[in-house]
C-alpha cells in the first residue's frame, strides 16, 4: 500500500549492501520517469509486468535490484518467481492508523480509493501477496531492523546476492 515504507525499507537495505551497488527501482521514479500516470486497472497491471521484466533483465546482467511497488497482481508475483530465481518477495503491511500518519499523499484521505484498506483492496483489485518470503508490520518494525532482518533472509537462499539472476523485490 502507498505509504507502507516501501522505499525506506529499499533505501535502508541498499545501504546495507554497499559497496554492491544495488539497482533501486521505486514505484514513484519510475511513473514520473515514464511519463506514466494512467492508474486504471489495465494499465497498472501492465505497468507491473514491465517493472517485472526490467528487474529481470538487469538481474540478469548481474545487478542486485531492489524493487520497491505496490504489487497488486498475483500473475505477476508468480511470474517473478517463474523467472527470477532468487526472487525475495517482501510484503509490508501496516495498520490503517500507520498509514493515516503517513499520509504524505493524501491518497487516504475521507472519499478516496485508498481511504480504508479494505476498499482499497475492493475498489483498486489489490490482491495481496499469498505466500510473501517475508512480511513485517512497518508500523511496528524500525525500517533499519527489517532491512537487517531481510538481508539474512536473502543470505540463507542458496546463491549470493553478487550473482546474476538476483532480485530483491520490496512491496
Amino acid at each position: 500500500m502507498p505509504g507502507s515504507g516501501k522505499t525506506t525499507l529499499a533505501l535502508e537495505l541498499a545501504a546495507l549492501l554497499q559497496p554492491t551497488q544495488a539497482v533501486l527501482l521505486d514505484g514513484d521514479r519510475l511513473r514520473t520517469a515514464l511519463n506514466d500516470q494512467n492508474y486504471t486497472a489495465e494499465a497498472r497491471k501492465k505497468l507491473s509486468m514491465q517493472y517485472a521484466g526490467l528487474a529481470k533483465m538487469l538481474a540478469d546482467q548481474g545487478h542486485t535490484v531492489i524493487v520497491a511497488v505496490v504489487a497488486m497482481y498475483r500473475e505477476v508475483h508468480a511470474w517473478n518467481r517463474v523467472n527470477n530465481k532468487t526472487y525475495t518477495e517482501v510484503f509490508l503491511r501496516p495498520s490503517q492508523e500507520v498509514l493515516l500518519q503517513r499520509n504524505k499523499k493524501g491518497l487516504y484521505n475521507q472519499g478516496s480509493d485508498f481511504h480504508r484498506a479494505d476498499s482499497a483492496e475492493h475498489h483498486l483489485n489489490i490482491e495481496y501477496p499469498l505466500d510473501a518470503d517475508i512480511t513485517f508490520d512497518s508500523g511496528i518494525h524500525q525500517p533499519a531492523d527489517m532491512a537487517r532482518e531481510l538481508l539474512r533472509k536473502i543470505n540463507s537462499n542458496a546463491q549470493p546476492l553478487s550473482k546474476p539472476g538476483n532480485k530483491c523485490h520490496a512491496e
